[in-house]
């Protein structure tokens, strides 16, 4: 089974930054193991400056599983950030909630460093993978 990345491992598995969640991704880029989506793909290209490490981001990414954005995902995207309000948590960026969903949809776990998807995952069927575990 594959498991998804957040942008937030991305942009430290680029940067170099070593850290339990990189050194995870590390070992699941070796397994084959790793997928990501088009949301992801876009989070971490706007964010390079320099046009030949975005070229070569771009087809690094490319290479792994990607996993499809139907448009029911974006409005069960959507749903899930007006539930997680109700329930008193506002989430910080809706395309978390689209990365959530997507990973939901497709039966993915997710890794990340980004406090909103642990509020995700109380009120979602998300499931995240906490490294500390593995």
């Amino acid at each position: 089974m594959d498991i998804m990345f957040d942008t937030s491992v991305w942009v430290d598995f680029f940067n170099d930054v070593e850290n339990p969640q990189v050194d995870y991704l590390v070992k699941l880029l070796q397994a084959g193991r790793v997928g990501t989506c088009p949301v992801i793909l876009m989070e971490v290209l706007q964010g390079i400056r320099v046009d030949k490490a975005c070229q070569k981001t771009q087809s690094y990414l490319s290479s792994l599983a990607s996993y499809s954005i139907s448009d029911q995902l974006y409005i069960d995207s959507a749903m899930l950030y007006r539930s997680t309000r109700k329930k008193g948590f506002t989430i910080r960026k809706s395309v978390d909630c689209l990365i959530a969903v997507t990973a939901i949809h497709h039966a993915l776990p997710l890794l990340h460093k980004d406090r909103d998807f642990d509020a995700i995952e109380k009120y979602s069927k998300l499931v995240c993978v906490n490294v500390s575990q593995h």
